[in-house]
């Protein structure tokens, strides 16, 4: 399971590379973003949330991204200051199973057959 380090030596903290902004946000808040991005992909969200917006909307954004999770049976738990938890049939799971679980559940198989409307 993944697990975030946010052990940094105060020396080090001077100045930020484009990396490291990018480990920064790929870990905390921007996890949202990244979700949104995945979710909408696949067809679970209409739209994405983008960094500046969950950084002001934090409530609105989170919420959009677990409604999405929800809707292939992940509870995702959004953390500003932590890793995001994901939890599928009543177990913690990576990040990394939650992508491939909501993958795996949105994969469509070919229609055999003719079309059928009711």
């Amino acid at each position: 399971m993944k697990t975030c380090n946010m052990n940094i030596e105060k020396k080090a903290i001077k100045e930020l590379s484009p990396d490291d902004l990018n480990e920064v946000a790929g870990g905390l808040s921007g996890e949202v973003v990244l979700d949104s991005i995945y979710l909408n992909k696949l067809g679970l969200l209409y739209d994405t949330v983008s960094d500046i917006y969950t950084l002001f909307h934090w409530g609105e954004a989170t919420s959009f991204v677990e409604d999405g999770w929800a809707k292939v049976g992940i509870t995702c738990v959004t953390s500003y200051m932590n890793c995001n938890c994901y939890y599928y049939q009543g177990e913690m799971i990576s990040r990394n199973n939650a992508l491939k679980i909501a993958r795996n559940t949105c994969i469509k198989g070919p229609q055999i057959g003719p079309m059928v409307n009711n």
